[in-house]
């Protein structure tokens, strides 16, 4: 690595400009040879000049020409190789994998061991040492970010790069109000532009909840530069801590379109995957897997960490909840800092009535308080446990912390229903419906409700079966509303639409591991209720049948 106190060399005759490296003069001049002989005095030969005199007037002036074409020429090649370090470093860090960014730290050494004051070099040396802080871990390289910033600074480096350096070093420094100040006001208020500037101002808007605004500033950033994964990634990544996961999806695969083997990019689609109730578990973890078996060349320890969070979440929709607690303590040893390993634990903690459990997804939401995913996903675990007032007070965070949208009434009013306050429920189902029509789950909500409701009369089942189908409409794998419905089909005596309701159900639970016995519970009530209704020979065909789709 090129030390930060090289003893500062003359300055290269090129100077890269924010979006790409270039050949321009520092002083936009370019040197000829009359600059290297200024204040030499060239007189008239005398008259009685011997030959020998002659001779020797010609031969020092050779000598001195051609050194300076000699002096000329190795400034000039010696200004090329940097160029050239410099266009390859910067083709490296686009790419935006660890092992990409480590090659153009290694790189831009190289530019900086022969140039030391070299001015593109310095800004984005700073630059990727602040990435490689914030991207993975490396506590140590902020004091190598922070001094090849400062560098660029001291020299009036008017660089992207630099601002851009500056500040994402404010925003890991706890400075994201200042960051965001700065940037707006002292850089592109008054002109600057750049895909790093853009990129460190989204960074600093995510962590005060300005999600909206980090994504405008991340379209920005993607626009400027769209020969990098990063920004599309780091869209997506705002949309999964709002739980968006189809916009998840959409920007997960812009950013793999540049780069297939984004590895950042690659762990959060396995964990979008996991997250929807539709998503292909096997798929996620065989991605989650070959990730987790790169070597550490590929892979720094905080992607590792990353892996090893989406592991605990995979664990825990397959119910394996030992095994997701272990994974979410093995990613906090790599990254201790990190809020989803906490969050994910604690979650995991709950499921298997651990102690402790709260206490740990308090400490990742604390690190990180504008993950409406975190609250969402641990109120419902709180729930699920019959801790029904701590559920509540969670919720109540969420709601000072975080915008209202509708995954927050949603949550609120399962949580509702869980204390038996159906109408407050109603209310918050119908807004998060007014927020997002498309809220699956609030239509699923809403159809229940309406077939405990007597007043309705013979409008319940006609209500509830409108919200079920506009739910799966939205959600095509939502094993609760098929569910739903074979029972109403069943009441009715439809029974060829209700078993067939009652399959697809079936079939759902089954994809996502759910519990054996709650499978066959379900498929004896169906077969009692049929014998009830007097259809012994078509209950019994269907604990026949039915015992296939749950082996």
């Amino acid at each position: 690595m090129a030390s930060p106190n090289t003893k500062p060399e003359p300055e290269a005759s090129q100077e890269q400009e924010a979006s790409n490296p270039r050949s321009s003069s520092e002083a936009g001049a370019t040197p000829d040879a009359g600059g290297y002989y200024e204040g030499m005095k060239v007189t008239a030969p005398e008259k009685r000049d011997t030959f020998g005199k002659a001779f020797i007037h010609i031969f020092v002036a050779a000598a001195v020409f051609g050194g300076g074409l000699y002096l000329y020429w190795e400034k000039v090649e010696r200004d090329k190789m940097v160029h050239d370090l410099a266009v390859d470093a910067r083709a490296m860090y686009l790419r935006d994998n660890y092992r990409d960014l480590m090659e153009a730290d290694r790189l831009l050494d190289e530019a900086l061991d022969i140039n030391g004051r070299h001015r593109y070099s310095l800004a984005t040396k700073g630059l990727i040492n602040a990435y490689l802080w914030h991207d993975h871990g490396m506590e140590d390289r902020r004091q190598v970010a922070e001094e090849f910033t400062r560098q660029a600074e001291e020299r009036s480096v008017h660089l992207q790069e630099r601002y851009g350096a500056r500040g994402l070093l404010m925003v890991m420094a706890g400075e994201e109000v200042e960051a965001e100040r700065l940037l707006v006001e002292d850089v592109i208020n008054e002109g600057g532009t750049g895909p790093a500037i853009f990129g460190s101002l989204a960074l600093s808007q995510r962590l005060q909840g300005k999600r909206a605004d980090a994504r405008g500033s991340l379209q920005r950033a993607s626009e400027a530069e769209r020969r990098t994964p990063r920004f599309n990634y780091w869209i997506a990544q705002t949309y999964f801590d709002g739980e968006e996961h189809r916009n998840t999806a959409r920007f997960i695969e812009q950013a793999l379109d540049v780069n297939p083997d984004h590895i950042p990019t690659l762990i959060l689609r396995a964990r979008n995957q996991i997250d929807v109730d539709d998503g292909d578990l096997e798929e996620a973890s065989r991605a989650l897997q070959e990730i987790l078996e790169r070597s550490n060349r590929e892979l720094s320890p905080y992607n590792k960490a990353l892996a090893l969070v989406g592991m605990a979440e995979l664990h825990n929709a397959e119910r394996r909840f030992d095994e997701a607690v272990a994974s979410a303590e093995e990613a906090l040893s790599l990254a201790s800092d990190l809020p989803d390993a906490h969050v994910v634990k604690g979650i995991a903690m709950l499921n298997s009535e651990q102690d402790g459990a709260l206490a740990s997804i308090r400490k990742g939401l604390d690190m990180f308080e504008h993950m409406p995913r975190g609250y969402h996903r641990a109120a419902r675990a709180l729930m699920h446990g019959e801790r029904l007032e701590e559920a509540r007070e969670l919720m109540d965070l969420w709601g000072e912390r975080v915008t209202r949208n509708a995954a927050y009434h949603i949550a609120f009013g399962n949580l509702l229903l869980g204390g038996e306050e159906t109408d407050d429920a109603k209310t918050h189902f119908e807004r998060a419906i007014e927020l997002n029509p498309r809220a699956a789950e609030a239509h699923y909500r809403l159809g229940q409700l309406a077939l405990e409701n007597e007043e309705l009369g013979d409008e319940r089942v006609a209500t509830a079966i409108e919200h079920f189908n506009e739910a799966v409409r939205v959600r095509e794998r939502y094993p609760e509303v098929y569910e739903a419905m074979g029972w109403i089909y069943l009441q009715q005596r439809a029974y060829a639409e209700g078993l067939r309701q009652f399959v697809q159900a079936l079939t759902l639970y089954r994809a996502q591991n759910v519990d054996r016995e709650k499978l066959d519970t379900l498929r004896e009530e169906v077969g009692e209720l049929l014998t009830d209704q007097r259809q012994g020979q078509l209950a019994r065909a269907w604990i026949q049948e039915s015992q296939e789709l749950v082996r």
